[in-house]
């Protein structure tokens, strides 16, 4: 299993390409298995945020493919999910790679109301809200407190979250 983090920007298409490891074989062979994906709120939670369908362009080579529209992305809140990519068969089901899918907002107000497109240079989440600015100077920045399920923008005019 593979820990990994996978970055969206709300509203556009996300795709990647990543390669099923073991820490002692190396190349999972996937030949034979089905994927799944999904991203929920909190680890142990059931119920999904977010239901993917990875597929492999080549079993052999552990390659696992993830595409997720726009329209499906512009469905995503703001903020920190937990995620899992899982290979099944009939027999065994084992996760390929698992961490964190942080979405970040594709836009954002400007303080003359106009609307413009930012990069988003930090995403940090914990537990309760946030006490202190963001670490590094950023137009904008974005706070998830995993107990709440609450999200918090930085506001670089006021300096407050």
């Amino acid at each position: 299993m593979i820990n990994l983090d996978i970055d969206i920007i709300r509203g556009n298409d996300c795709t990647s390409q990543l390669t099923a490891l073991t820490t002692s074989s190396g190349i999972v062979n996937l030949s034979g298995y089905f994927l799944t994906g999904n991203a929920r709120f909190r680890y142990e939670e059931s119920g999904n945020l977010l239901n993917f369908s990875p597929y492999s362009s080549n079993t052999a080579s552990g390659l696992v493919n993830l595409n997720i529209p726009s329209a499906t992305t512009a469905e995503c809140p703001v903020g920190a999910y937990y995620y899992n990519i899982d290979a099944y068969n009939s027999t065994q089901r084992v996760t390929l790679f698992n961490g964190f899918m942080n979405v970040y907002p594709n836009t954002c107000f400007i303080d003359n109301g106009s609307t413009a497109t930012v990069v988003i240079t930090q995403l940090t989440y914990g537990h309760g809200a946030p006490t202190s600015p963001p670490g590094i100077p950023t137009i904008a920045a974005v706070y998830y407190d995993l107990d709440s399920y609450q999200t918090y923008l930085w506001n670089p005019e006021t300096q407050s979250w």
